[in-house]
């Protein structure tokens, strides 16, 4: 059990069943904080209720719901502290959704309406809840915390993935902002790059069946076409469990949140690198490798040689 006291609270965002938000909430609960675990529909939650974790409604892009919900939290965390102020501790920004597809194919109304849901909506959800993270961090001597669930996504290329790439770029810099910006309220903003977690990401996007529409340049024959879908469905097969995953990123906040730095700020991390590939993408996108020495590798995975080849042939290059 954490040292951390069972009044400290999270909200999560994205807490469907075998999405990375369900896990954790199981893992905040499991290490004795209050969860408020949120979905758009409360009942794919399947098992938190049980657990005694309090299940809200939230549609991250609906502004009635967020505000609904924002209040709901307030009345939940002041009644029955003399009147006091409603209170969040830690608000965790993980609902999100994929649309994969070569930039030459992409439908761009579909693009805008991922950037909605994966950028837009951290931000309309962070304003929100501010107030009571406010609150949270007055009271306290340890910041309150926002993790922004960006993933490896917004580092590493995975090509034929470039508008959801994007939008986690973008909410990375978002987030980037948000930790400059609200560390004089002693609110600590912790961008959580995700790699590979075993879930129902891919599924629940363009029906896990995700094609290039006809006349694509990609599908000049039949292998080249396989191997640009595959690409583009997340063929990924080393993945990991992720009650692991979500083990460990809580383990890194809970171990730190009560901790000094060596300058006198906040133990806590900026970055927390978790999941299958993680530590690689660091590795070979944030240290001294060149930009774009892997480029040959990606085209290799994703059959782009193969398409060059072609072409090769076809026009004698």
């Amino acid at each position: 059990m954490s040292s951390i006291t069972p009044r400290r609270t999270v909200l999560i965002t994205g807490c469907s069943v075998h999405g990375l938000g369900h896990a954790l909430a199981i893992a905040f609960h499991n290490a004795g904080l209050r969860v408020f675990a949120t979905a758009r529909n409360p009942e794919k939650m399947m098992g938190l209720r049980e657990r005694g974790i309090e299940c809200l409604q939230l549609d991250v892009l609906d502004e009635e719901s967020i505000q609904m919900c924002a209040e709901e939290v307030r009345r939940l965390t002041g009644k029955g502290e003399n009147g006091a102020e409603g209170r969040l501790d830690c608000l965790v920004n993980n609902a999100g959704g994929g649309y994969n597809m070569p930039v030459a194919d992409i439908s761009v109304p579909e693009a805008k309406a991922l950037f909605d849901l994966n950028v837009w909506s951290y931000i309309a959800v962070t304003q929100a809840f501010l107030p009571l993270l406010l609150h949270a961090a007055r009271d306290g001597s340890s910041p309150s915390l926002i993790l922004n669930n960006t993933s490896i996504s917004s580092i590493e290329p995975t090509p034929h993935n470039s508008a959801y790439h994007a939008s986690k770029v973008a909410a990375a810099m978002f987030s980037t902002h948000m930790r400059i910006e609200l560390q004089p309220f002693n609110i600590h903003v912790i961008d959580l790059k995700t790699g590979c977690v075993h879930s129902k990401f891919h599924a629940n996007h363009q029906d896990g069946n995700a094609t290039l529409p006809e006349g694509s340049i990609y599908a000049v024959d039949d292998k080249v076409k396989e191997m640009t879908e595959g690409a583009m469905r997340g063929a990924f097969p080393d993945r990991e469990d992720p009650e692991v995953w979500a083990k460990n990123v809580v383990s890194d906040i809970t171990s730190s949140w009560e901790k000094k730095g060596w300058l006198g700020g906040s133990a806590l991390p900026l970055e927390i690198w978790r999941g299958t590939g993680a530590w690689r993408t660091w590795f070979y996108n944030c240290t001294f490798w060149p930009v774009g020495w892997w480029d040959e590798w990606w085209r290799k995975a994703v059959g782009l040689d193969l398409l060059r080849e072609r072409l090769r042939q076809v026009y004698g290059a």
